[in-house]
């Protein structure tokens, strides 16, 4: 009877050492509460750092402020204070590849040329200068046909091609679009597309008709305007000219947009056009690249 007695207690459950089981089990499961929450909040960080970097980057590359600077490049040493010469800007007419949604990046045609909306958007383009009386002494287009195309059309003059002012893009592999073809061929689509080569398109600047495209250069624009200014034309234009001169440039959307339009501007449609000014330099070597007091002058 003792013994079954004593063992009926022992199974019988004291208030005590239950309420102190109760609170040992609830400290461990706090303790594994704040355990699972200090991981979640290090996911988090970690999570948060990683996305970060490319953020920036998207930032960057959209322009958004204050991750938009204008002076980042400036020089150190400044060209002649007052002397200025006037620059037009232009993006191309609609491409080939502007005009298909299956011919982007890699998909995209080599050096393609403008289509029939193109052609209209820069004769478009064309009136559009006319009527606010802008023209151009020089007229300079990217190596890539449809600038060259887009700059015959709009300014009716002699193009000549540039070097450092070509599509930005990845490799001709992933931006088959911002690589060009030979002069060989860029000659007979344009003459096939019913240009005048021989009198609407000059090679002479950038070694020739027969001269390779590989050599001109990424796309650089502060090694645009120091090759700009060592061009005995437009020396000779401003001796003539003063700060009348007026030099219009062809070229591309991610190019203008990224490294030549000021920050405020937003991607230049197809055509779209601006008018600045270029600071006259003592020497090409103290260029200021920077295209000062640029407005809109035409929209598509």
């Amino acid at each position: 009877n003792i013994v079954r007695g004593r063992g009926r207690r022992s199974l019988t459950s004291h208030p005590m050492q239950t309420s102190g089981e109760d609170e040992a089990t609830e400290l461990l499961l706090d303790a594994a509460r704040r355990r699972r929450a200090s991981r979640i909040c290090k996911l988090a960080v970690f999570v948060l750092l990683l996305s970060a970097f490319p953020t920036l980057l998207l930032l960057r590359f959209l322009r958004v402020e204050p991750f938009c600077n204008d002076d980042g490049s400036a020089p150190s040493l400044q060209p002649r204070a007052g002397a200025t010469i006037q620059l037009v800007l232009m993006r191309h007419a609609q491409s080939e590849n502007n005009a298909a949604w299956n011919r982007k990046l890699f998909l995209g045609k080599r050096d393609p040329m403008i289509t029939e909306k193109g052609r209209r958007q820069a004769e478009e383009a064309q009136r559009g200068l006319a009527r606010q009386n802008v023209s151009a002494h020089l007229v300079l287009s990217s190596h890539l046909m449809r600038a060259m195309e887009t700059a015959a059309i709009a300014f009716g003059e002699r193009v000549h091609v540039a070097p450092h002012i070509g599509e930005t893009g990845f490799g001709c592999f992933l931006s088959p679009g911002s690589c060009a073809r030979s002069r060989s061929e860029q000659r007979m689509a344009l003459g096939g597309a019913g240009f005048d080569v021989g009198a609407q398109f000059d090679w002479s600047l950038v070694g020739g008709k027969d001269a390779s495209n590989d050599g001109l250069g990424p796309p650089d624009w502060p090694a645009f305007v120091r090759w700009l200014w060592r061009q005995r034309p437009l020396q000779q234009l401003v001796r003539e000219h003063g700060e009348n001169t007026a030099v219009a440039v062809v070229s591309h959307g991610n190019f203008l947009w990224h490294h030549v339009l000021p920050c405020l501007y937003g991607h230049p449609k197809n055509t779209q056009a601006y008018i600045g000014r270029l600071s006259v330099p003592e020497t090409p070597e103290l260029v200021d690249p920077h295209v000062r007091d640029v407005r809109v002058i035409h929209v598509p």
